[in-house]
């Protein structure tokens, strides 16, 4: 006897992961819940750079341009330039053959969400999930609502609930239990440019402000995020970390700022097997950004393109989707996650007085290529070309 339910799907988190999971799943005629814990727009501490490989899904899966996005005020700035200091002392200066996109991710997300709900998904928002059971495909709210699905996405960050009931079930490898291990911390705060001494056109990278992580200067239209981030085992106070950084790029800030927010980062932290039978973890849930950039945006996308696939071709076979999305993430994800990862050491260990001369060295020589792997327009592996076609290759229907 076929088993009956509320939804076929269930989203957890709305997020570009579950958003593009549930806008891929209702285009497909799948009946999707969509559920946001807050009520969009929300905050999201996010740096909001879009790469030119997120530009690709963004028109490969919701048919978007960049120009549409520009002229909607989605994306607040663009710019081809950027800057590259080691401590106190630039090291480059040059532009790239393509854009750097700035958004604000309570913009971002919201239109994304608008999208879905358009393509037929439910959106449930304001209410947080309280309890899922994994075996059963059965979510609960703390607002009293109960549903039975057939298969759950869970997009629900970094700090994901689904993900610590799974590893407190024993339903994950052993593994997933290290993940405080390269746990990391991300704090930023947006300011005004009026209330700036330098005027921030270009997006600044600094390696020394934190260990085993950077800082940065993100211009956005009316706007400047500065932020900084790295391994929270690494580090002890971020605060006063951001607060030297400012200080040292010669800006007067106060400690009692409001604007400054801070956020979990899994930096390094990807799952091997994302899900259990018929619930997959998407994004941040799963680990899934840069080991070395922590760039998250792209690849909370391409996990819920990959959920998406994943799940249809489970309903079309009448099996599970975990298996088939994992073997999607070790197709299309892990490699450049791996490879990121053991990239990062030449960046970030050893001490400084060490370190600095040699990137002072190899930085200026690998720069371009570096910033077309960021891009997609390379592999991590050997900084190959082949990017396009790894990161635009999707799977039926």
């Amino acid at each position: 006897m076929q088993a009956s339910y509320d939804y076929d799907v269930i989203v957890i988190g709305g997020g570009p992961a579950g958003t593009t999971a549930a806008y891929l799943l209702s285009e497909w005629g799948y009946e999707v819940l969509l559920i946001e814990k807050a009520a969009y727009p929300r905050h999201k501490t996010c740096g909001g750079g879009l790469t030119r490989k997120t530009i690709w899904l963004l028109n490969r899966v919701f048919g978007l341009e960049p120009e549409y996005l520009q002229g909607n005020g989605i994306i607040n700035n663009q710019t081809i330039d950027y800057r590259v200091f080691l401590g106190e002392e630039e090291i480059i200066n040059d532009t790239a053959d393509v854009s750097f996109h700035f958004v604000s991710r309570d913009i971002y997300d919201y239109f994304l969400a608008e999208r879905t709900w358009n393509a037929g998904a439910e959106i449930l928002e304001g209410e947080q999930v309280r309890e899922v059971d994994v075996e059963k495909s059965e979510v609960k709210t703390d607002g009293g609502k109960e549903f039975s699905v057939r298969f759950i996405v869970a997009a629900d960050g970094a700090n994901s609930r689904v993900r610590r009931v799974m590893l407190e079930t024993g339903l994950l490898p052993s593994g997933a239990k290290t993940w405080n291990k390269n746990f990391g911390m991300g704090i930023e705060a947006y300011y005004l440019r009026d209330d700036l001494k330098s005027d921030y056109r270009i997006p600044q990278l600094h390696l020394g402000p934190a260990e085993w992580g950077y800082g940065w200067v993100f211009p956005h239209q009316s706007r400047v995020l500065i932020g900084l981030g790295g391994l929270r085992r690494k580090n002890s106070n971020f605060k006063e970390l951001l607060q030297s950084f400012l200080s040292r790029l010669g800006e007067n800030v106060t400690e009692d700022v409001p604007e400054i927010q801070g956020h979990p980062i899994p930096y390094g932290n990807f799952l091997q097997r994302p899900g259990h039978r018929n619930t997959v973890l998407a994004g941040d849930a799963a680990g899934f950004l840069d080991a070395l950039t922590a760039e998250g945006i792209f690849y909370a996308h391409r996990s819920g393109e990959l959920a998406a696939h994943a799940i249809h071709r489970a309903h079309l076979d009448e099996t599970s989707a975990e298996p088939i999305y994992t073997r999607l993430i070790h197709e299309y994800v892990l490699p450049e996650l791996r490879a990121s990862k053991k990239l990062r050491p030449l960046f970030f260990s050893g001490p400084e007085m060490l370190r600095f001369p040699l990137l002072k060295r190899i930085l200026p020589k690998i720069h371009t290529p570096l910033i077309e792997t960021i891009h997609g327009l390379r592999l991590y592996s050997g900084f190959t070309t082949g990017g396009e076609e790894r990161h635009c290759s999707v799977v039926l229907p």
